[in-house]
């Protein structure tokens, strides 16, 4: 099943950012979205009350933070039997302690970082830190590739094809929240430029649209689904 959905911590400036609201506008806006990325954006406990909705998606992850992440790991293990999240993706960049990451009963994607961060940017070391926790999977985030590798995404895809259960795709407005208003960068084509989807064989995984969204525009997140889908 062809899986599409959203982060849904980049709707970070939103007038009303409870989950539910979220999750209730999202099924309601876009029904065909199968998938949700959530963050520590909501506590524990909002996370839990809304489970029905969130079960009515057929992928849910959540992304751990920087800090504490050994604590969340540790909650939503406990909570897992209600929960049933599919995958936990965190920044191998931050990792100081694997240990409670490497027994988790939920599994753990590692994701490929970005141009900005001093480690795991390359394929040796995110295979090398794959071998090293065969348990792990790969989150990939074509975005962090294309910035510093441009047209190494198929290669990557190839490599680790049978270890990648999350794709990650960024969009314009990510890190430009104050130019919403031009129109010229709005929240309209994924990766720049949507045409490097084309011809990419992702349509198997899990896809997260990332990418600050603005307030209240739930006719830019169904464009922005429509947009990737329509490339895929």
């Amino acid at each position: 099943m062809f899986m599409l959905g959203f982060a849904l911590c980049d709707f970070t400036f939103w007038s009303n950012q409870e989950l539910n609201f979220l999750l209730s506008n999202l099924q309601k806006t876009i029904p065909q979205a199968q998938a949700v990325e959530l963050s520590v954006k909501w506590n524990i406990d909002e996370i839990l009350a809304n489970t029905p909705l969130l079960q009515k998606y057929n992928y849910r992850s959540f992304h751990l933070p920087q800090d504490n992440y050994n604590q969340w790991v540790n909650e939503l293990n406990k909570h897992q039997d209600k929960l049933q999240l599919n995958n936990l993706v965190i920044h191998p960049d931050v990792v100081t302690d694997w240990s409670i990451l490497s027994k988790s009963k939920i599994p753990v994607l590692i994701e490929n970082m970005d141009k900005d961060k001093t480690d795991f940017r390359t394929v040796e070391k995110i295979e090398g830190l794959l071998q090293k926790f065969p348990q792990f999977k790969l989150c990939l985030d074509i975005c962090h590739l294309e910035e510093q590798f441009p047209c190494k995404t198929d290669h990557w895809l190839k490599k680790f094809e049978n270890q990648i259960a999350e794709i990650h795709l960024a969009t314009p407005g990510d890190h430009y929240p104050e130019k919403f208003t031009n129109e010229e960068i709005r929240h309209s084509s994924c990766l720049y430029d949507k045409n490097i989807l084309n011809g990419l064989d992702i349509k198997n995984y899990p896809i997260i649209l990332e990418g600050v969204i603005p307030p209240d525009r739930w006719d830019l997140v169904k464009e922005e689904f429509e947009l990737v889908q329509s490339h895929l």
